[in-house]
C-alpha cells in the first residue's frame, strides 16, 4: 500500500470539507483511480471527473499516471492550461519577474523590469475583471491558486515563449484573492527586438499565456 498526500482547491476543497487528505491505495494506482476512490468517499465530488486536472509533485499528469510512496496528489478544478509542465532550476537572462501577489498589479513597474535599450517593441496583456458574466452582473472575482504549481507553470510558458521568439526580457504577474470590478487580473509585459509581423506572432504567444489559469475563479453575483 502506498501512503499519498492529496490536495484539493476551490470547489473540491468545499465539497470535500478539507484542503489536504492523506490516504493509501493498492500499489500502482493510478491517480484516476484515486480519484474514484475520493469520489466514492465524498460523494459530491463524482459530478468533476470530465473536468478535474491531476498533478503530482506540482506537475499535470495524465490520469494513467501512477504515483509513487510519498508523492503529492493535487486534484484541480478546471483549468486553461496545458498538460506537460516542468519546473526548471535556473532561469535564462531574459526571464524577468513571474509573481502570484494578492495585492493590486503595479504595471508600470513590470513595465520598467522589461525595459532595454536593445528591444524596438512592447508587447502588453492586462487583464481586468469585466462587470458581466453571461448575462448576470458581477461584483468581483476570487482567484485562487495552487501557487507552488502555478508558479511552475507560468515559469514554463514565459521559456517557451521566449525560446520561440526574439524577447529581450518578460515579466508575468497575476493576483489571487478578490479582485473587484476594473481592476487587473494578470499582466504580462513582453519587449522584443522585432517589430511588425514577429511582433503580431508574438501577441498570439501573449494571448495563449493569458489563457493559463491558476486554479480556479469564481464569480461574485449579486
Amino acid at each position: 500500500m502506498n501512503r499519498i498526500t492529496i490536495k484539493l482547491f476551490a470547489t473540491l476543497r468545499e465539497r470535500a470539507g478539507a484542503s489536504e487528505l492523506s490516504r493509501e491505495f493498492p500499489d500502482g494506482a493510478t491517480v484516476a483511480e484515486m480519484w474514484q476512490r475520493l469520489a466514492e468517499e465524498f460523494p459530491a465530488l463524482k459530478g468533476h471527473r470530465d473536468s478535474v486536472g491531476f498533478a503530482v509533485n506540482q506537475e499535470y499528469v495524465h490520469d494513467d499516471y501512477r504515483p509513487r510512496p510519498g508523492d503529492e496528489v493535487a486534484f484541480i478544478p478546471p483549468v486553461s492550461g496545458g498538460a506537460g509542465g516542468s519546473r526548471e532550476p535556473s532561469h535564462p537572462k531574459w526571464m524577468g519577474p513571474i509573481a502570484i501577489g494578492r495585492a493590486s498589479i503595479d504595471v508600470v513597474a513590470l513595465e520598467r523590469a522589461v525595459a532595454d535599450p536593445h528591444a524596438g517593441a512592447t508587447v502588453t496583456f492586462a487583464g481586468t475583471t469585466r462587470a458581466d458574466n453571461a448575462g448576470r452582473n458581477v461584483i468581483r472575482l476570487e482567484y485562487e491558486a495552487y501557487e507552488p504549481m502555478a508558479l511552475s507553470e507560468m515559469h514554463r510558458l514565459a521559456r517557451e515563449a521566449g525560446e520561440r521568439w526574439q524577447i529581450v526580457r518578460i515579466a508575468i504577474s497575476h493576483r489571487v484573492g478578490l479582485v473587484n470590478i476594473a481592476r487587473n487580473q494578470i499582466d504580462l509585459e513582453a519587449r522584443a527586438q522585432c517589430t511588425c509581423s514577429p511582433c503580431q506572432r508574438l501577441q498570439c504567444q501573449i494571448v495563449e499565456l493569458a489563457r493559463f489559469d491558476l486554479g480556479d475563479h469564481r464569480l461574485a453575483n449579486p
